[in-house]
Formats: C-alpha cells, structure tokens, sequence
C-alpha cells in the first residue's frame, strides 16, 4: 500500500500562491512605472526651456504672419473698389476725348466744303489746302482715340483679371488661411501656457517614479523569502514522510515531529518578518500614490487632450494663398503696364495732333483775315475748330490724372506688391509646434491610465499582503512555542535513524536549515554544535533594475 504524501495546512500553505499573486502585481505595477517615467521624461523634454523659446518665437512669428494677413485682408475690399473706380473715371474721360475729337472732325468736313467755295479768292487755295490739313489731323486724332479706346478695353479686362484675383486672394484669407492660423495660434497659446503650468507636476512625476522603481524592487526583494519559504516547506514534508514511516509514539517519529515542527516554526517566523517588512515598505508607497493622483490630474486638466488633438500642427504651405498668383493676374500686371506704355504712346500723338489742329486752325483765320469779308464764314468755322481742339488738353489731363490714380492705387498696393513679387513660395515651420503637441497628445492618455493602474495594482497587492499577514501572524502566535523543543526519552540512535537523519540532511538546500537540524541532533549524532542561533542569510542579490524599470 502506498503511503499518503504529507502537506502543509493553513497560512503556510498558502504561501506560493499569495506571494505568486502579489510579485505579479508588483512586478505589473513596476512595468507600468516604467512606461509612466518614459512618458514623464518625454513630457519633461517636451516642456523644457528651450523648447519653450522655440514654441515663444514661433507664436510671435505667427501672430505677426497673422496680423499682416488680416491687414491684407482689410485692404482687399478698398482696393478693389478704388480700382474700379479709377477704370470708370478713365472710361468716362477717354468718352470726352472721343466727342470732342468726333466735334472736331464734322467741323472741320464743314471747313473743308466752305473752303472750297472760296477757292477763287486769292488765299482760297491756301484755305483749301489748311481745311485739308485740319481734316487730315483730326482724322489723326480720331485713330488715336480709337486705338485708346482699344487699349482702355485692354486695362479694364486687365483690372478686372487682377481684381478677380484680389477678391479670391480675400476669400481664400478669410476662409482659409485665417482661421488655419487662428487655430494654431490657439494650439500654441494652449500648448505654451499649459507647459508653464504643468512643468512642476512633470517634475515631481519625474523624482516620484524614480522613487516608486527603487520602492517596488525593495518590496520584491522583501518578498523573495517566499520562494526560501516554499522550499523549507517541501522539506518539513518530507521530515514529515520519514516521520510516518515509524510506528506512532516511537521515540523516532516523535522526534522527527519535533524536527518538522521547530523547521516549520522557524520558516513562519520567517516569512512573516518578511512580510511585516514588505507591507511596511509598500504602505510608505502608498502614501505618496495620492500625489501621484494629484499631479497627473493636475497635467491633465491643464491640457485639454480632445482639443489639442482636434488641432492641426502641419506645416503650413503658404505659397498657394499668400506669396504666388494665378498666371492670368500676373500676366493682368504685364498687361497693365503695356497699356500704360501704349496710352502714354497716344496721348503724346494725340496732345500734338490737338496743337497741329490749333495752329492750323489759327493760320486759317489769319489767312481768311486777308481776304476780308469775303471768308467770314471760314473765320467762323476756324475759331469753332479751335474752341473744340481747345478742350482736348484739359479732358486728357483728367484722364492722365485718373490713370495715374489706378497706377499709384496698384503700385502702393500691399496685396498688388505682393502679388507682383516672384518669391519662392515658402512655409511656415511648425516643428517645434507639432513635436511638442504629438508628445503632449501621446502622453496624457498614459498619465490617466497608467496612474491609476499603478495605484490600483499596488493597492490590491496591499490588500491581499495585509490579509495575508493578519493570516500569518496568527500562525505564528499558534506555532511558536515550538521554537526549540527537547528529544524524547528512551531515544537511541542506530543505524537506520542515523541514516534518516542523514538523508534529511542532504535534502536541505539551506544553512539555516542544516544548522538548526544539527542543533537538534548535536548530542545524539555526536555532531558539533552551533555556538548561536544560525543567523538569517541575505537574500540573493537579484539585479532587478532590468527587470523592473
């Protein structure tokens, strides 16, 4: 018949699995520190000083960007206005022009018949030949108001092209870009003063996870006596198997009860030192695990995670709206400036056509003078010719006054300067700004969740090591009057005990254990005793930083 394995009940038999539970949570709790200080160090990067004068110059770059914009944008409907404004004062002057010219024309078709009704006279050929002259001059001036009109036509297509774009250049301002640059001037603000804000938390975060990793390996490394444990528990059952090996209330399994018993006596005591010392050092955890709380909150709350994350902090390319135009407008500038040069061409060809026609017009009159009464009505048509040449000047400087205007209007124009400029287009660098809002988005979730994994964690570990030694402490209070103990009577040592005994000895894996089985059996087995109580040995130096954190 095979003979039933002995266990170990109560408190003690529970070890293995209690200080499996809490390691776990330990060692959970020390991964998750671990995490929680590379997102503290990122975020302490991210918010050190220099990064802050990088986000400081990009924030007064963009608000200057953003206030030249807005000026631009203000700009756009005044000039757009006093463009088109100019184009209908020119149009309405060169219609002037025109009439006169046209006036001009029909008197002197007008000269030219009277004149030739005075061809008999003596200077009548010579009136024929001025009439001439005049109707050849004014048909001059007639082709350089019409070649006006056609260049006119040109300038206002061309001020209509620029003013389209003007006005699409506003909306893109308006629609676009301003609200882009709002948005990240918000990120910025945000960004900037919840860094100011937050930097303490992010310290205090910083030394207080260092603390918890060398906190949470020091419990560990208080709790490695339950493996010792759960090994002097194997072998007080196996004194136990050899105990029953012998009848009952033999000298010989009594005094291998005794053995059992003082080993498992002395592995209670033990452990529950053990324990009292890991519960204390974790309860010293503890205490600070509120402030954890505090100061994640703290970080938290001052950056509104949806919101920063809602932001874009791209690059912005801002060649497309502000820097570069559509071709048909720089092409409308090309133009404007041909039109300028073709009208100045005119109005010269024109302002010499109209002196011809006056002088004309005067060499007439004096050359009817001498003929007497005779060509009155020539003097008559003459002096008209001059009186409807002599308005030409002032209507053409009105008009030269409103082309001047739309010149100046265009040329002083913040938008038409920068819409004639051929700068590469450029951007605005927002790396500093996206590096800092990627880290801060990244590392708020983890502040949240893995604050209260390590609070959580540690607090079951608490509780479930607290129950543990309330557990403990009572076996011990039971046990330890079996802390040292004497040999039955009538005990004698042969060969088959000796050999137990032996054995025994061999199976143990630990000094303390071989020295209280030799403090026992001294007298009986003729080995040395020890001079003192075996002393506790140092756990193993187990190089935990690897593991933990």
């Amino acid at each position: 018949m095979t003979m039933k394995t002995a266990s170990i009940t109560g408190p003690m038999g529970q070890i293995e699995t209690v200080f499996t539970t809490v390691l776990d949570d330990l060692f959970y709790a020390s991964q998750t520190g671990h995490r929680l200080r590379g997102t503290i160090s990122d975020l302490a990067s991210a918010l050190g000083a220099e990064r802050l004068e990088q986000l400081e110059d990009q924030r007064n770059a963009l608000s200057e960007r953003v206030d030249a914009i807005r000026r631009e944008v203000g700009q756009a409907t005044g000039f757009v206005d006093g463009v088109a404004r100019n184009s209908r004062r020119m149009g309405h002057h060169l219609k002037e022009l025109n009439e006169n010219i046209q006036s001009a024309n029909i008197v002197a078709l007008n000269a030219r018949i009277i004149a030739q009704g005075h061809r008999h006279l003596p200077q009548g050929d010579q009136m024929v030949r001025l009439s001439a002259d005049i109707s050849e001059i004014t048909d001059v001036a007639n082709r350089q108001v019409s070649e006006m009109f056609e260049v006119m036509d040109q300038t206002e297509r061309a001020i209509a092209v620029i003013s389209e774009s003007v006005d699409h250049r506003s909306n893109d301002f308006s629609t676009n870009l301003l609200p882009r640059l709002e948005e990240l001037s918000t990120l910025q603000d945000a960004l900037y003063q919840g860094m100011g804000v937050s930097r303490k938390s992010a310290n205090w975060l910083g030394t207080y996870t260092d603390y918890l990793a060398g906190a949470v390996a020091e419990i560990i490394g208080a709790l490695q006596a339950g493996d010792r444990a759960c090994q002097r528990m194997t072998h007080v059952i196996q004194i136990r198997d050899e105990a029953r090996r012998y009848p009952s209330n033999t000298p010989e399994r009594q005094a291998l009860d005794m053995l059992s018993g003082m080993q498992l006596a002395h592995t209670t005591k033990a452990a529950y030192e053990d324990v009292v010392r890991a519960l204390e050092l974790l309860d010293n955890v503890l205490k600070g695990l509120p402030d954890l709380d505090t100061n994640c909150a703290a970080v938290l709350k001052v950056f509104d995670n949806g919101r920063l994350r809602s932001l874009r902090s791209e690059s912005i390319e801002m060649s497309n709206i502000t820097d570069q135009l559509p071709q048909e407008a720089r092409q409308a500038f090309a133009t404007l400036k041909e039109c300028d040069d073709n009208l100045r061409e005119h109005s010269d060809k024109l302002g010499n056509a109209a002196f011809q026609m006056q002088l004309t017009s005067i060499n007439t009159i004096i050359a009817c003078a001498r003929v007497g009464g005779h060509a009155a009505d020539m003097i008559v048509i003459s002096q008209q010719i001059n009186e409807v040449i002599s308005a030409v000047p002032e209507i053409f400087a009105k008009f030269a006054e409103a082309l001047d205007d739309t010149k100046a209007h265009l040329a002083g124009s913040e938008i038409a300067a920068h819409m004639q400029e051929e700068e590469a287009a450029h951007r605005i660098d927002l790396a500093a700004l996206s590096h800092s809002q990627k880290v801060v988005v990244r590392s708020l979730p983890g502040l949240g969740t893995d604050s209260r994994t390590i609070i959580q964690t540690l607090e079951s570990a608490r509780k479930t090591l607290k129950h543990y030694k309330d557990a403990l402490g009572e076996e011990w209070s039971r046990v330890r009057g079996k802390m040292s103990a004497t040999l039955p009577a009538g005990l004698e040592v042969n060969e088959g005990f000796k050999a137990t005994l032996n054995k025994l000895r061999k199976q143990y894996s630990m000094a303390e254990e071989r020295d209280l089985h030799d403090l026992v059996f001294a007298d009986l087995v003729g080995a040395p005793k020890p001079t003192k109580a075996p002393a506790k040995p140092a756990p193993a130096e187990d190089d935990l930083s690897a593991i933990l954190f």
